[in-house]
């Protein structure tokens, strides 16, 4: 099993980065100040996340896998579970037969349960990614008014503006996530082709467009 195998690696590097992350930490709030330690703080921050979704995720995930292995091997030395022979009155037994099912029908839905996870966990780290890429763009603008314009009221100004101009334009396209593809189905022609080109540059700036099959098909 390929994704156990994966999952059992992956728990043992990220639980044995604890102190890599912790080193990290110390590093930027004692040498990073300034614009650089928020850039910092919100690197740490992505490292964080990052290490929870995957810990807890894959950990779930094993537990299931296992668990499905368990019962791959039950199976193997048994048969389907005959509910009758289990002697309970024919109401529970009814009741069992339609609660419980099949066997081999729990052993397919922990498959399904296992690689939907497995793959969910990738999708929601990529996700948090890419959020965060569009907020560090957002501070990159807004820092490199202060870096270049630091004595121009005027051009601080056009950068602020900008700034906010393009969290607006991040906003649209994540309205466009959440509403599953809301923007895209406008009819309009201009409208749509305008908004084509800004999804396309969001796609490639968050890089979106890595996990977006991945989005399409959940």
């Amino acid at each position: 099993q390929l994704e156990l195998l994966i999952s059992g690696f992956a728990i043992f590097g990220i639980y044995a980065a604890r102190t890599t992350l912790a080193d990290v930490e110390f590093m930027i709030h004692n040498d990073f100040d300034g614009d650089y330690l928020f850039l910092g703080v919100l690197l740490l921050y992505i490292l964080k996340v990052g290490w929870l979704i995957f810990f807890i995720n894959l950990i779930v995930h094993v537990i299931l896998r296992g668990m499905w292995i368990g019962a791959i091997g039950l199976r193997y030395v048994s048969e389907e579970i005959n509910y009758d022979a289990l002697g309970y009155p024919p109401k529970i037994t009814e009741y069992l037969k339609n609660k419980v099912g099949s066997y081999d029908d729990f052993i397919e839905r922990l498959e399904k349960i296992c690689s939907v996870l497995f793959a969910f966990t990738f999708l929601l780290f990529m996700l948090f990614l890419s959020l965060m890429l569009f907020f560090i763009q957002i501070v990159l603008i807004f820092q490199s008014g202060t870096l270049f314009f630091k004595d121009n009221m005027t051009g601080l100004m056009i950068i602020n503006y900008m700034g906010i101009l393009y969290f607006v334009l991040g906003f649209l396209v994540f309205i466009d996530l959440i509403t599953l593809g809301g923007l895209k189905k406008v009819r309009e022609k201009s409208i749509s082709k305008i908004y084509f080109m800004l999804y396309r540059y969001f796609s490639a700036s968050t890089l979106s467009f890595l996990y977006r099959p991945l989005l399409y098909n959940f």
